[in-house]
């Protein structure tokens, strides 16, 4: 119950989340491995999911806002977009993270800030990839390496700075 519950809030947040984002892209934005990482944070891009992550989503080819890990074996949706350090009252950091193999079992994030000098924020999700609030300290790009059980990956998040 719970599940369908929250599959449910999931995907009345993604209709609104479609109504405030960019216009569609063809595909996949991959993040570059060289360079600034603020060049590798995008924002989300809106086309539909890949078959084997539209679990839930309905219609399942729908356009959803989505961030691809590097090796494409994990796709954020940030449901809480835009994330913020701090999100005004009612909001939150929600992401939805879904890999293509291996699930159950946490997934640990090693999360660090481009420029930051190396400082590393550490942050597990007991249940693996799905549903999540991801809270990182400050704004600005964070490079996120991800490990679960059957996968790892590296993807990149822009936290913003305070709503106004």
């Amino acid at each position: 119950m719970r599940n369908r519950r929250g599959r449910l809030v999931y995907l009345v947040v993604t209709s609104a989340l479609l109504a405030a984002c960019a216009s569609p892209s063809p595909s996949p934005t991959q993040a570059p491995n060289t360079g600034s990482w603020a060049s590798a944070c995008a924002d989300p891009v809106l086309s539909p999911l890949p078959e084997w992550a539209r679990t839930g989503f309905n219609p399942p080819d729908q356009p959803v806002a989505q961030i691809w890990a590097e090796r494409g074996s994990i796709v954020a949706v940030p449901f809480g977009w835009p994330l913020r350090p701090q999100q005004p009252a009612g909001r939150q950091n929600k992401v939805l993270w879904i890999a293509k193999e291996g699930r159950g079992g946490p997934m640990k994030i090693a999360a660090q800030l481009d420029g930051a000098g190396g400082e590393v924020v550490y942050r597990e999700l007991p249940d693996g990839p799905g549903p999540s609030t991801v809270d990182l300290p400050t704004p600005g790009c964070w490079r996120l390496d991800l490990s679960w059980p059957g996968g790892q990956d590296r993807i990149y998040l822009r936290y913003f700075g305070p709503a106004t």
